[in-house]
């Protein structure tokens, strides 16, 4: 039996490819950007999330914990400490309040096809069907390849969304059994690549101009002011892009701060970021429009 790794399930999806899809989110990525907006998503091992906001200070997780990793200070705030987390999972299956929360699930394909099935009528409808994303899908090649054949078998329009980070063999293996790849372009530039992301984009690129050979492609740029919006950056891009033929769409899309808390719920530090101000984000627009492809600029 195929299994994988899952951090979430999300239906009614309007932002992972065309019509209403759902979204399956898979962990472990091999790239750190640091703007990443799903922290829980970059680790392979199952993990805890501890939302403080949600917190009761009940107690129940403290009875729960055999190594006590929680307890309650001298105000009655509780306290997590990851540190002693043997990650039997108790004190998660214990809180009523949901506060602590099991980020990472394994997973049987039929088990995903259950929730994908459920929408199945919605996916005709609007031209939907299933999404596969991350955290990155091709390190859990295996599962993701037997996903989207399931899908594909019971006639689901598949997606994945990838940044293209891996051996171009397994990239291929698994675009073949998609209708659509939305790859994530973090920048141009391998240098700044390497030193937002912590890998050169070398492979990225050369993968990136193999497939747009071979499948239909939507292009998200993520844009950070000072990070990846240089004008310069921004028209060697283009010119790369343009002769991609089966390169579609280019998707802008500004950074936002809605994974910030993410951050302090995994036990880590977020750091801060802004996206472009209207002017730069107009710019950069115009600049991707001479590519000659169909250019979105998502909201910020």
């Amino acid at each position: 039996m195929n299994v994988g790794k899952v951090f979430d399930i999300q239906r009614f999806s309007i932002n992972d490819g065309p019509g209403v899809r759902t979204s399956v989110f898979l962990k472990g990525c091999n790239l750190r950007c640091a703007w990443c907006h799903n922290p829980e998503s970059q680790a392979f091992h199952t993990e805890i999330r501890y939302t403080a906001d949600k917190c009761i200070c009940c107690g129940l997780c403290i009875e729960a914990c055999p190594v006590d990793a929680h307890r309650l200070n001298s105000m009655g705030m509780h306290m997590y400490e990851r540190v002693k987390c043997k990650l039997c999972k108790r004190c998660a299956e214990a809180c009523s309040a949901h506060a602590l929360e099991v980020v990472g699930r394994n997973m049987s394909v039929e088990q995903v096809m259950e929730v994908v099935r459920k929408d199945s009528d919605l996916y005709d409808y609007s031209g939907g069907g299933l999404t596969v994303t991350g955290g990155e899908p091709l390190m859990q090649a295996e599962f993701t390849l037997a996903l989207l054949r399931s899908a594909h078998a019971e006639l689901i329009h598949t997606a994945i969304e990838t940044a293209g980070e891996a051996p171009w063999v397994v990239l291929k293996r698994i675009a073949a059994e998609c209708d659509l790849v939305l790859f994530d372009f973090k920048g141009f530039d391998s240098e700044r690549h390497q030193m937002n992301t912590g890998v050169r984009n070398d492979r990225i690129l050369a993968n990136l101009q193999k497939l747009a050979k071979e499948r239909r492609l939507f292009v998200r740029m993520p844009l950070i002011s000072g990070v990846n919006d240089f004008c310069q950056e921004a028209e060697r891009a283009a010119d790369f892009l343009s002769r991609l033929p089966g390169v579609e769409q280019i998707e802008l899309l500004p950074y936002h701060r809605f994974g910030e808390p993410k951050y302090a719920d995994m036990g880590r530090k977020a750091q801060c970021f802004e996206a472009p101000d209207g002017e730069k984000m107009k710019r950069l627009t115009q600049i991707y429009r001479q590519t000659g492809k169909k250019v979105i600029e998502h909201g910020s």
